[in-house]
């Protein structure tokens, strides 16, 4: 039997945006966006505190280990956060902004929003969504990451509805289609980065 799957306690959050920093300083997205590593860093972990702190009032699911080693996040089918949850996030969706250039914020932003758009595109209907993944370096390898997204598919299963997961590295790619997605689409279409991007489903069962 695998490690037990908790929410993130609300004590443990800065542990896991730590966690989620940690695992995304070689992202090629984010090395793309932010190329000076220091920066990029202070970037990703003013991002990921903010994320994580927001996404249980938005109706997002924060899962992890009793270790908070690895930490996922997950969006339910027809997600929508409440307006008066967005107001109160902007202090600290400003805060995220203020560490950005202009331009680093509209490359950040312009990217995020074709995934979106791209997401609802290729899967209309509702879904689980997976929003991030991610393992502290020290402890990648181990399996932590497969048990998160196995309780998160068991739980799309028993509900009746697909799973949508990209990534942006071929290693992930396979770690996920060997947790049984299937690749929908593969493309390297947002310039000026043109980084390759996986899409890929879990259809209903």
């Amino acid at each position: 039997m695998g490690p037990q799957v908790v929410a993130v306690p609300a004590s443990r959050r800065e542990q896991a945006a730590q966690v989620l920093t940690l695992a995304f300083l070689d992202d090629p997205v984010f090395c793309a966006l932010w190329p000076d590593p220091d920066r990029r860093q202070r970037i990703l972990a003013r991002s990921n505190d903010w994320g994580v702190r927001f996404a249980p009032p938005a109706r997002r699911v924060v899962e992890t280990t009793p270790s908070v080693t690895a930490v996922i996040m997950w969006s339910p089918p027809g997600h929508s956060t409440p307006r008066l949850v967005v107001l109160r996030s902007l202090p600290g969706l400003l805060r995220v902004r203020m560490a950005m250039s202009r331009a680093e914020a509209s490359r950040w932003l312009g990217w995020l929003r074709r995934q979106e758009q791209r997401r609802h595109q290729l899967v209309p209907e509702p879904h689980w969504n997976l929003d991030v993944l991610g393992v502290h370096p020290d402890r990648q390898r181990f399996g932590l990451g497969a048990v998160l997204v196995r309780h998160g598919l068991r739980r799309a299963e028993e509900g009746g509805v697909p799973v949508y997961v990209e990534t942006d590295t071929e290693a992930n790619y396979a770690f996920y289609t060997k947790l049984g997605l299937d690749l929908v689409e593969y493309v390297e279409d947002y310039p000026p980065m043109n980084l390759p991007t996986w899409r890929m489903v879990r259809p209903a069962a």
